[in-house]
Formats: structure tokens, sequence, C-alpha cells
């Protein structure tokens, strides 16, 4: 969470890894608002992850690829 509350209130330092760190949580939390969502709507099909390079495709069950 204060990942998010950095990148919605807070300024970010300009370091180039600092900012690619904030890019790739918002991946990650994007990927597994989409899972819930996906959940609640009883999908059991493969969704894509957002949070790997390449995003991948995987199945309901199986965890987030990407590395933070």
């Amino acid at each position: 969470m204060q990942a998010r509350n950095a990148m919605t209130h807070g300024p970010l330092d300009s370091a180039d890894q600092e900012v690619k760190k904030y890019i790739k949580l918002s991946h990650a939390y994007e990927s597994v608002i989409h899972r819930v969502l996906l959940r609640v709507l009883d999908y059991e099909c493969d969704y894509i992850d957002y949070s790997a390079a390449g995003y991948p495709s995987l199945q309901m069950d199986d965890n987030l690829q990407g590395k933070l």
C-alpha cells in the first residue's frame, strides 16, 4: 500500500531504479485486481500476468511470476 500512496500522493525521486520499482509494483497490483475480479466472475481460463516480462498467460491458480 505504501507504493500506491507514493505513486498517488507523493513525489517520486527521479532515480531510475525507484521509478522502475514503482512501475513493477503497479503492474503487480493490476494483475492482482484482475485476478480478484475474474474470481468473482467465476472465470476459470488463463489470464495475463502483467507483472512478468512478456506478459505470460497463467492459470488462475498460478502465482504471479514478476520479480519485484
